[in-house]
């Protein structure tokens, strides 16, 4: 099973349509990783400095960002599982991502790929979930990969 950041750039090339505006997140792996040409598709890239201080400067172009992007990417938890973790220092970002994830916003969850560790008894695959575990699990190695598509 190809990792899960390798599985979701595959279904990007393939579905998000040429000349799309994506944005990833800051101190995350970008997506589409290269896994063919990326000149194929003309993807225009922004990164979204989602973990800088909540000032009014940073949603500022936040919001412009988000209001020419077609795509949202959330490569892995470190945004979502850690900045609401700590609402007084990113009170903004905190409930920017209540609202994301609970398809509030201008975006909805398109597409959510995954690559847990598994084994197979008797034929019978057993997926463990592990978004629980520590850091290095969660965001290097079986990363939940989250793909929001603006909302038409």
């Amino acid at each position: 099973m190809d990792h899960s950041r390798v599985t979701a750039s595959k279904w990007m090339y393939r579905t998000i349509p040429q000349g799309s505006t994506i944005l990833t997140e800051y101190w995350d792996d970008p997506l589409p990783l290269m896994v063919q040409d990326p000149r194929t598709r003309n993807y225009i890239g922004r990164e979204v400095h989602i973990f800088d201080p909540d000032t009014k400067e940073k949603w500022q172009v936040i919001n412009e960002q988000l209001n020419t992007a077609d795509y949202y990417i959330m490569s892995s938890n470190r945004g979502w599982g850690s900045i609401p973790t700590t609402p007084e220092r990113y009170p903004i970002a905190s409930q920017f991502y209540k609202k994301m994830l609970q398809g509030k916003g201008n975006f909805t969850l398109e597409k959510e790929f995954t690559s847990y560790p598994s084994l197979r008894y008797l034929g019978i695959p057993l997926d463990f979930p592990d978004q629980w575990a520590e850091e290095a699990f969660t965001v290097y190695d079986h990363p939940l990969v989250k793909i929001f598509k603006r909302n038409d």
